[in-house]
Protein backbone atom coordinates (compact mmCIF):
# COMPACT_ATOMS: atom_id res chain seq x y z
CA UNK A 1 0.00 0.00 0.00
CA UNK A 2 1.07 3.54 -0.91
CA UNK A 3 -0.04 6.55 -0.10
CA UNK A 4 0.70 10.13 -1.26
CA UNK A 5 0.12 13.52 -2.78
CA UNK A 6 1.52 15.69 -4.98
CA UNK A 7 1.10 19.20 -5.88
CA UNK A 8 0.99 20.77 -9.60
CA UNK A 9 1.68 23.85 -11.27
CA UNK A 10 -0.81 23.74 -14.22
CA UNK A 11 1.19 26.90 -15.86
CA UNK A 12 4.17 24.33 -16.22
CA UNK A 13 1.97 22.30 -19.05
CA UNK A 14 0.57 24.97 -21.06
CA UNK A 15 -2.27 24.81 -19.77
CA UNK A 16 -5.12 27.69 -19.99
CA UNK A 17 -6.64 29.84 -16.83
CA UNK A 18 -9.39 28.03 -15.41
CA UNK A 19 -12.37 30.87 -14.34
CA UNK A 20 -15.42 30.55 -12.38
CA UNK A 21 -18.44 32.93 -13.99
CA UNK A 22 -15.84 34.74 -15.94
CA UNK A 23 -14.77 36.64 -13.15
CA UNK A 24 -13.18 34.56 -10.77
CA UNK A 25 -9.89 32.51 -11.70
CA UNK A 26 -9.02 28.35 -10.16
CA UNK A 27 -5.44 28.34 -8.51
CA UNK A 28 -3.06 26.85 -10.95
CA UNK A 29 -1.92 24.91 -8.12
CA UNK A 30 -3.29 21.81 -7.75
CA UNK A 31 -2.93 19.02 -5.05
CA UNK A 32 -3.46 15.30 -6.34
CA UNK A 33 -3.60 12.73 -3.86
CA UNK A 34 -3.25 9.17 -4.00
CA UNK A 35 -3.82 5.73 -2.89
CA UNK A 36 -2.30 2.69 -4.46
CA UNK A 37 -3.00 -1.15 -3.05
CA UNK A 38 -1.83 -3.62 -5.39
CA UNK A 39 -1.11 -7.40 -4.65
CA UNK A 40 0.59 -10.50 -5.98
CA UNK A 41 -0.14 -12.93 -8.62
CA UNK A 42 1.04 -16.77 -7.85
Amino acid sequence: MLDGAAEVDTRNYGLPIIKVMAFRKVDPLIRISFHLLGETKD
